[in-house]
């Protein structure tokens, strides 16, 4: 039975760690030329992947939900336009009337649910929940109470 070495351990570590920042230099990377407008195509010939790892960098990027300073504002601006699109879509819902041509409508209604996935998107609504997002909420006093209590839970169990 082969066993590692401390060293070869260390070095293993050290290239994991070496990879995940490469990741993560390349996802903010994507992210910062997908919201300059560029497509999946033109993202991953930027780094030299293919266009479903350049899609995945992105979303990795934007799900870490680390702070970039231009994500808020290129987040409310999608907003508006989405906002935008929407009023002439809802008239076209809204305006049908018995014997009119009803493909238009089911066209706007196809388009509406995909602008409210978008939105949705956008709003990390569709963000699956990890068990440090509520962690993440709690306040300092809460924290120092729980570590309060399990401190002295510690001292009646020794």
């Amino acid at each position: 039975m082969y066993s590692e070495s401390e060293s070869e351990r260390a070095a293993r570590r050290q290239v994991n760690r070496e990879r995940r920042a490469q990741r993560e230099t390349e996802s903010n990377e994507a992210l910062r030329l997908w919201m300059s407008g560029r497509t999946f195509e033109s993202i991953a010939e930027a780094l030299g992947c293919s266009k479903g790892t350049a899609y995945n960098r992105v979303q990795m990027a934007i799900e870490s939900q680390k702070p970039h300073a231009d994500f808020d504002a290129y987040r409310s601006v999608q907003m508006a336009e989405l906002k935008m699109s929407r009023t002439p879509l809802r008239a076209t819902v809204v305006g049908w009337q018995v014997g009119d041509d009803l493909a238009p409508v089911v066209s706007a209604i196809a388009t509406l649910l995909k602008l409210q996935e978008r939105e949705s998107k956008l709003l990390g609504l569709d963000r699956v929940p990890t068990p440090f997002d509520e962690i993440s909420t709690w306040s300092d006093e809460y924290l120092e109470e729980m570590v309060g209590e399990m401190a002295q839970e510690f001292e009646l169990d020794s």
